[in-house]
């Protein structure tokens, strides 16, 4: 997604997505025009 890092980290890191299992958008915030936080759970 061009310069975006789409990549949310929490310090846990696999080496496949098929690791991840389902996830879970909790809610999602607008912090400002270039900032938006999502709250998930796995």
């Amino acid at each position: 997604i061009g310069d975006f890092d789409s990549t949310p980290c929490s310090g846990e890191h696999v080496e496949h997505t098929a690791q991840v299992g389902r996830f879970r958008i909790k809610s999602y915030s607008m912090k400002n025009e270039n900032v938006v936080r999502i709250r998930f759970s796995v």
